[in-house]
């Protein structure tokens, strides 16, 4: 087998994107409705004739005998209650007769764009805490709708492939997934036979 080389990326930019959520403009509604906040502040929350900015690089080598390949995306709706989102992941593995031997170590990330809420803090903050109480799960309910994608996980994948018939192969993969925002754990094993007719 030659040596293969790949590599890309690719950029795309939307000049007019909208993605009218009925729960996010509710919330719009809401914060329009009390007339203590700027219109701004309902822009910064609505993905609503937004910009988006997407992201994709890519490298893969192959040897033949082993492999490596990585990967990075990113996507950027500013400013949104859209989280911005970055992925990568970089996998390798060797090759020995029928099987192939892989390991996968990736990362997902989603940071919140809080600029709708610290539009709303500068008012909340100045009034009387009668007035405070009344908006609060206002305020603190825009706070958590914009932390509602919020993540911050990495995984690993540890997998064989017996390539048993020219059109079968039986795969087994462990992969062990772990997030912070919100905290969890999981593992998973699964096994899967591909056909090819």
């Amino acid at each position: 087998m030659p040596l293969q080389f790949e590599y890309g990326l690719n950029i795309g930019i939307v000049t007019d994107f909208s993605y009218e959520l009925p729960a996010l403009l509710g919330l719009g509604d809401a914060i329009a409705q009390t007339g203590l906040f700027s219109q701004q502040v309902v822009d910064d929350l609505l993905p609503i004739n937004d910009s988006a900015l997407l992201i994709g690089a890519n490298v893969k080598y192959d040897a033949g005998k082993w492999f490596v390949l990585a990967e990075y995306t990113r996507i950027d709706v500013d400013p949104s209650s859209f989280n911005i989102q970055d992925s990568a992941f970089v996998s390798g593995g060797i090759r020995y007769k029928d099987f192939t031997f892989h390991l996968t170590y990736g990362i997902d990330k989603n940071d919140p764009q809080y600029d709708a809420y610290d539009g709303m803090l500068p008012l909340y903050n100045s009034l009387p805490p009668a007035n405070q109480a009344a908006l609060a799960p206002l305020v603190f309910g825009t706070k958590a709708a914009l932390e509602a994608q919020q993540e911050d996980s990495s995984y690993y994948i540890i997998g064989t492939r017996w390539d048993f018939h020219p059109s079968a192969a039986l795969k087994l993969e462990y992969t062990n997934y772990s997030n912070d925002k919100p905290s969890s754990d999981e593992q998973l094993l699964s096994m899967a036979i591909d056909l090819v007719f």
